[in-house]
């Protein structure tokens, strides 16, 4: 019926340390990133992300390659939708589709979309042309004049937004979004062994593998755990949680969480997303933050989410130190990151991608990418020990590392170059 893109704008483009290596649109809140929620909304496919030239090596299982505007094929008509955007599902059905494109037709003219004052996105008709005039980076700055759809939702703003809203949204998610857009098959239960109180929804895959004295609270939120994860003894799991395909949860107390497929997690776990491929398998705290692919936590590892004087928690965004107007918010780590046993991360911390992190000591609130040592030593970590590092991770999981993944991180490391200087 239509092709959909999704397109980062500054805002989004700034979402570091993760942008560095994946378009915004593939940063998951909820159960769902926000492009398959996007999918699931406008009942398209996206084919492609239209974000940072650097991210062109962009490669990953199922998420569409990252393309420019002149890429966009008007053989159809086209949404082009910001990955900020979160579309209210109680207001918009198949019906919303429809109407926006009867409205399109009527004016013979693209259509501006809108939540609320923000534009986020344009709706094109078959064959349109003009895309010179759509300024995806900074929208409202595009030269046009096109009519405006007025849409129901929120935009997400800051960086932790995804973490703050992310509790909310799974709950959102489980009682709205067609459970075949996140890859569910589910059965309605609760094992034998397994005890459970509470109200809000428990949904279990079939495949999934829920461990006698494992206890699910539902209270405060629905549970969603995928189809072959594993839950081992003594794990107490408080909604709203989401445990994604084979992720394996080996004991602690784990609340308001987010966990990609094929994770590894232990202990402390509160107000968190971990995207996929992530080992937290010891001991230690996480809280309140955001943790991207492919990162593993030594023993013991812990964050503060908490000042001690109960103060808001600042953050470092683009060179800027920024208060984030959060008492409770711990850490943003990019994906290949590694940190050794026993290491401590302040609230507000960013951790760029392909760190290597060791040694006592609190660490400092902003490590740039690729940097290797402790506390008092950073220093560039070297490209071809990082690339061996991630190859050999990756084969551990019978993952293999894509010629142009290689490309992405090659192009993400020299972006980094010369390296920052890390003190505050």
């Amino acid at each position: 019926m239509m092709n959909l893109y999704l397109f980062d704008d500054e805002l989004a483009k700034s979402w570091k340390p993760f942008t560095l290596t994946r378009p915004a649109g593939e940063l998951t809140l909820g159960i769902l990133s926000m492009r398959e929620r996007a999918e699931a909304l406008w009942g398209e496919k996206c084919l492609g992300h239209i974000t940072c030239p650097s991210l062109q090596h962009f490669d990953e299982l199922d998420a569409p390659p990252v393309l420019g505007l002149d890429d966009i094929h008007s053989g159809k008509p086209v949404i082009l939708f910001s990955s900020r955007a979160i579309l209210d599902p109680s207001k918009h059905t198949d019906g919303t589709v429809e109407e926006i494109f009867l409205h399109a037709d009527r004016h013979k003219q693209p259509q501006t979309l809108v939540i609320g004052e923000q534009i986020v996105g344009w709706v094109f008709p078959k064959g349109f042309s003009g895309y010179e005039d759509i300024n995806s980076s900074d929208p409202g700055a595009s030269k046009s004049d096109f009519p405006e759809f007025p849409l129901s939702g929120t935009v997400l703003k800051n960086m932790w937004d995804l973490v703050t809203v992310n509790g909310e949204q799974i709950n959102k998610d489980v009682n709205s979004v067609p459970l075949d857009h996140a890859r569910c098959s589910i059965t309605v239960g609760v094992p034998h062994g397994v005890t459970y109180e509470g109200n809000n929804p428990i949904i279990i895959e079939s495949g999934a593998i829920i461990s006698p004295n494992t206890h699910l609270d539902s209270r405060s939120g629905s549970i969603l755990i995928s189809t072959g994860a594993y839950i081992s003894p003594f794990t107490h799991i408080i909604g709203p949680a989401f445990v994604g395909a084979r992720t394996r949860l080996l004991g602690g107390s784990m609340s308001c969480f987010t966990a990609g497929p094929e994770c590894k997690l232990r202990g402390e776990i509160s107000n968190s997303v971990i995207l996929n491929h992530t080992n937290k398998s010891h001991d230690g705290y996480l809280g309140h933050s955001y943790v991207g692919r492919w990162v593993n936590f030594g023993a013991l590892t812990c964050n503060s989410d908490l000042k001690n004087n109960y103060g808001e928690i600042k953050i470092l965004t683009n060179g800027q130190l920024v208060n984030t107007g959060q008492q409770k918010l711990g850490i943003f780590v990019g994906d290949h990151v590694k940190t050794g046993i026993g290491s401590l991360f302040p609230g507000g911390c960013t951790i760029g991608c392909g760190t290597n992190f060791f040694g006592g000591g609190m660490a400092p609130h902003d490590i740039p990418p690729f940097s290797w040592g402790t506390a008092n030593d950073l220093e560039p970590y070297d490209l071809r020990a990082f690339l061996q590092m991630v190859r050999k991770v990756m084969a551990r999981r019978d993952v293999e590392l894509t010629s142009k993944a290689e490309k992405l991180l090659l192009e993400a490391w020299k972006s980094t170059r010369p390296h920052p200087d890390t003190s505050r």
